[in-house]
């Protein structure tokens, strides 16, 4: 008998965890295809106005990254259609530039932490009420 597929509402998490060292160094994101092509305007102006860009950028990496490992909603997409927001208090959020009939209501948490060279991240999709 086949496995079934997870419910449109289950719980999924997604994680990942990276070094800043690990990304492309470039005296100007806004020319580097790295960054061009995985990032939105708006996320390489909020990172090169931060104290520590390349750090800033890893963060977002890897929240983009976890935010790929966390269903089915996400399959196919490329990072740059995954935003990375800030709200008024300065928590990340996640916006996806193409939503899809496949995301419905969906909302996604996130949580951005560094330590070192080292950024991770977690996405979790938050159950919808019944």
């Amino acid at each position: 008998m086949p496995a079934a597929a997870p419910a449109r509402d289950a719980l999924a998490v997604g994680l990942d965890i990276e070094s800043a060292d690990n990304l492309p160094s470039a005296a100007n994101p806004w020319s580097e295809p790295f960054y061009v092509d995985n990032f939105t305007r708006a996320e390489i102006a909020w990172c090169l106005r931060q104290p520590d860009p390349p750090m800033s950028f890893c963060g977002l990496w890897s929240a983009k990254e976890a935010a790929l490992k966390c269903g089915q909603e996400f399959a196919g997409l490329r990072p740059i259609e995954i935003e990375i927001l800030r709200d008024h208090r300065g928590r990340a959020m996640l916006r996806l530039l193409l939503p899809s009939p496949a995301t419905g209501t969906a909302r996604w948490l996130l949580s951005i932490s560094h330590a070192g060279r080292m950024a991770m991240a977690v996405c979790v999709k938050e159950r919808q009420p019944n």
